[in-house]
């Protein structure tokens, strides 16, 4: 583990879905963060040695996730436009069958090489 540069994951989710006309509650919107985050993992597990490394149960792991909002779906499909532009792997999810975009969690990586992504974003709260 490098304790200077750990490995993180970062989810957004849509803030913007909370109130109306939507209304969705604080659990359903948790849900979609969720639903990103895992398929992030499992869609990247093979291709990383950082995501095995991120999931593993060794001596000092620790999963470090940092949730953050987005304002609403043109935001994150900037977001999206973006991490795709600088090669970083992640993944856009959309609530079925609805086809809604509602979050996008990244696979994990170093923070040096993901962070300046999501500076623009607040933690979610």
């Amino acid at each position: 583990m490098n304790a200077a540069d750990p490995l993180v994951q970062y989810v957004v989710v849509r803030r913007d879905l909370l109130q109306a006309p939507y209304r969705w509650p604080v659990g359903a919107l948790i849900a979609q963060g969720v639903h990103a985050a895992v398929s992030a993992v499992w869609k990247f597990r093979d291709v990383s040695d950082d995501v095995m490394a991120y999931c593993g149960e060794g001596d000092g792991t620790q999963m470090r996730t940092f949730v953050l909002e987005s304002p609403d779906e043109a935001s994150l499909q900037r977001l999206g436009a973006e991490l795709a532009a600088s090669q970083v792997q992640h993944v856009l999810w959309r609530e079925q069958p609805e086809q809604v975009l509602t979050a996008l969690a990244t696979a994990p990586a170093r923070k040096s090489r993901i962070q300046g992504c999501f500076k623009r974003f607040r933690l979610f709260r």
